[in-house]
C-alpha cells in the first residue's frame, strides 16, 4: 500500500514549526530571565544555549521544508546537490551547541573562582577596614590622652587639635570661621619673630621653647615643641605643636633654689644666733673667773652677770631644742611626748608669771575664766610650755615698747581656746600664709629682727601632736593674734591658779 506523500509533508512541516516555535519560545523566557537579572551566569547560558537551538531548529526546519518542496516539484536532483550544504549548517549548529556546553563548564569554573575570590575579597576588606577603624580609634585614644597637639596652618589657623587641647583652650569661634592661634593661647611669643610658625616657615625643622600661657585667669608654663606639617605633594601646610606643661617643675625648681637660699641663710643665721649668746656667756665668765686682770665686782655685778650669763644659756638651749625638734621633723618622727593631766589655767599663769621679769618694757596681761568647769587637759608640759615661750617671745620681739601683750583662755564644749595678742607691727597676708615655714622670717631684711624663722613652725607640730589646731590672724600695723586650740581632758578640776587674774572683757 502507498501512502500519499502530501500528509508526510504537511506532518514534517507542523513538526518542523512546532520544534522553530518552541525553541523561539524557550529564547524568550530566557531573554526575560536575563533582565531581570543580567550578572546571573546560569541565565546568560540558558539564553545561548536555547538561542543555539532555536537556530538549530530554524536550520532543521528549512532544510525539510525546502527538501519536501523540491521533491514535491519534481526537483530531487537539486535537493540530492543542496543536502551536504544542508547537513553542514546542521553539523555546524550541534558544534556550536557542544562549544556553548564546554564553554559554560569552563565559565562556570573561572565564576566560581571570582565569586570565591570575591567573597575573599570583601572578607579581606571588611577585615583591613575593622583593622583601620580600630587604629583610628587607638590613635584617636593615644591622642586624647597625651599632651595637648594641634594643626596650625601658615596662616595662623587651628585646623586640628586633640581633646587635651581643647580642655585647656576651648573654642571660640562658631561656624565655619576657624580659630587663630594667638587667639586661641595667647603666650610669649606671639606677634614676634620668635614665633614658632613664622621659624617653621622660614625653613626650620624642629622648633623647641619654654613658653607662658594663660589658662584659666592664671599663668601656665609649657615646653612647646613644633614640626613642620605637610601634605602628600611636600607642601607646607603648617606645623604640628604640643605642649608639656612644666608649671610643677618650674614651681619646683624655684622651691629648690628658695630652699637653698634659705639654707645658706640659715646656716649664716644660726652661727650668728648661737655665736652672740656664746659670746656673751665667755666674756662674763671671763670677767668673773679672773680678778687679777678685770679686778673685783660688787655682789650686784656679779648677779647682774650670772643672771645675763643664765639669760644667755637659756637661749642657747631654745635654739638647740628648736633645731633638734625640727630635725626629728624632717626625719618623720613624731615629737616625744610624756602627757599627763596638768592644769591649763595654772600653765599659763606660771608662764606669764615667769615671763613677765624678763620683758619690763611690755605688760604682758593674763585673762582668765573665774569658774572654769574643767580646767584639766592631757599635755606634755615641757612642750606646752616651749610653744608658749616661741610664741610669748615673738609677741615681745615685734611689738614696740610700751604696747600690751594679752593672754587669755577661755573654755569651749570639747576643749579650751588659749589666744595671744600682741599690738605689733603685724604681718601681710602673705606672711601670714607663710609664717609656719621652716626658716621663714616675716621680715627677712639686715634690719629685721634676729631668729632663725623656727618657732611657730615648731609650735604648729607641738599643738598638732597634741591633736591641737593653730591659727594666725594678722594685718600690717594692726598686730597678731595667735589662738590655740587644745582638745579637753576627761580628768577632774585642779585648783585655781595662785596669780590674780583679771575678768574678760
Amino acid at each position: 500500500m502507498t501512502l500519499p506523500w502530501a500528509p508526510v509533508v504537511l506532518v514534517d512541516i507542523a513538526g518542523s514549526a512546532a520544534m522553530l516555535l518552541l525553541a523561539c519560545w524557550c529564547a524568550g523566557i530566557a531573554w526575560q530571565l536575563i533582565r531581570k537579572k543580567p550578572d546571573d551566569v546560569f541565565h546568560n547560558y540558558i539564553f545561548l544555549f536555547t538561542v543555539a537551538i532555536a537556530v538549530f531548529a530554524l536550520s532543521r526546519s528549512f532544510g525539510h521544508l525546502v527538501k519536501q518542496l523540491l521533491i514535491l516539484n519534481d526537483m530531487a536532483g537539486t535537493w540530492k546537490a543542496i543536502s551536504p550544504f544542508s547537513g553542514a549548517v546542521n553539523s555546524a549548529t550541534f558544534v556550536v551547541i557542544f562549544a556553548f556546553g564546554l564553554y559554560f563548564h569552563r565559565f562556570q569554573k573561572v565564576h566560581v573562582e571570582i565569586e570565591n575570590y570575591k567573597n575573599n575579597l570583601e572578607e579581606m576588606i571588611e577585615k583591613r577596614t575593622e583593622e583601620l577603624e580600630t587604629s583610628r580609634h587607638t590613635l584617636e585614644n593615644i591622642l586624647n590622652n597625651s599632651n595637648p597637639l594641634n594643626i596650625t596652618s601658615v596662616d595662623f589657623e587651628i585646623l586640628r587639635a586633640n581633646d587635651a587641647y581643647y580642655a585647656i583652650w576651648p573654642r571660640r569661634s562658631k561656624g565655619d570661621r576657624r580659630d587663630r592661634c594667638y587667639e586661641s593661647r595667647p603666650g610669649t611669643y606671639c606677634n614676634t619673630d620668635e614665633c614658632p610658625i613664622r621659624q617653621i616657615i622660614a625653613g626650620k625643622e624642629f622648633v623647641s621653647h619654654e613658653v607662658s600661657k594663660e589658662v584659666n585667669g592664671k599663668i601656665r608654663e609649657y615646653i612647646a615643641t613644633a614640626r613642620p606639617f605637610r601634605d602628600v605633594d611636600g607642601r607646607l601646610i603648617g606645623m604640628v605643636e604640643s605642649f608639656q606643661d612644666i608649671t610643677d617643675i618650674k614651681q619646683a625648681e624655684r622651691a629648690l633654689i628658695e630652699a637653698d637660699r634659705m639654707k645658706s641663710e640659715f646656716i649664716s643665721l644660726a652661727a650668728h644666733e648661737l655665736n652672740t649668746p656664746l659670746s656673751v656667756i665667755m666674756g662674763y665668765s671671763e670677767f668673773l673667773s679672773d680678778k687679777k686682770e678685770f679686778g673685783s665686782f660688787s655682789e650686784e655685778q656679779t648677779r647682774d652677770f650670772l643672771r645675763e650669763i643664765h639669760d644667755r644659756g637659756e637661749a642657747l638651749r631654745h635654739i638647740i631644742d628648736d633645731l633638734l625638734d625640727i630635725s626629728r621633723i624632717e626625719s618623720g618622727n613624731p615629737l616625744p611626748l610624756d602627757t599627763r593631766p596638768h592644769d591649763l589655767l595654772e600653765i599659763l599663769a606660771s608662764k606669764v608669771r615667769v615671763f613677765q621679769p624678763f620683758e619690763k618694757r611690755r605688760s604682758v596681761r593674763l585673762v582668765l575664766p573665774e569658774s572654769p568647769k574643767d580646767s584639766i587637759v592631757m599635755v606634755d608640759r615641757h612642750r606646752i610650755n616651749q610653744a608658749l615661750d616661741n610664741l610669748l617671745s615673738n609677741a615681745a620681739k615685734y611689738s614696740p615698747e610700751g604696747t600690751e601683750i594679752t593672754v587669755s583662755a577661755r573654755e569651749m564644749a570639747d576643749g579650751w581656746e588659749i589666744r595671744i595678742k600682741d599690738q605689733g607691727v603685724g604681718m601681710t597676708a602673705e606672711e601670714v600664709k607663710r609664717v609656719f615655714d621652716k626658716f621663714y622670717r616675716a621680715n627677712a631684711s639686715n634690719t629685721a629682727i634676729s631668729g632663725l624663722g623656727l618657732g611657730m613652725s615648731v609650735t604648729r607640730n607641738v599643738v598638732e601632736a597634741h591633736g591641737g589646731t593653730i591659727r594666725v590672724e594678722s594685718a600690717k600695723g594692726s598686730g597678731t593674734v595667735v589662738t590655740i586650740t587644745l582638745p579637753r581632758s576627761s580628768g577632774g578640776s585642779a585648783p585655781a591658779p595662785t596669780l590674780p587674774v583679771e575678768n574678760p572683757d
